[in-house]
């Protein structure tokens, strides 16, 4: 389905109108950035240190990298790899391992 037919099925042809939020095309895959982006600029601190392995921490590298700020995340040292390059190489975080 496209967006126009799902709004279509959606509205049974009444007024009403569906949005869709495309999280796939997202910067991150997520929505993640605009609280992570939020939460840096309510912040005088010139770094922001996180914890995740996940979507967050690359909200947190990337927001950070935008805002001229630097970002620490604290990953398992178990996370996947794809997630680890993301935040380090991708968004430019200094990553710290920790047990899982």
């Amino acid at each position: 389905f496209t967006c126009d037919q799902l709004d279509q099925r959606a509205s049974h042809g009444s007024a009403r109108k569906l949005f869709l939020k495309a999280e796939h095309e997202q910067k991150i895959g997520a929505f993640k950035i605009r609280g992570a982006i939020n939460a840096i600029c309510l912040s005088a601190a010139d770094y922001i240190v996180t914890q995740s392995s996940g979507n967050h921490a690359q909200a947190i590298a990337l927001g950070c990298k935008l805002l001229g700020k630097k970002a620490v995340v604290v990953m398992p040292e178990d996370s996947p790899g794809v997630k680890v390059s993301a935040v380090r190489d991708t968004y430019g975080a200094e990553v710290r391992f920790c047990k899982a």
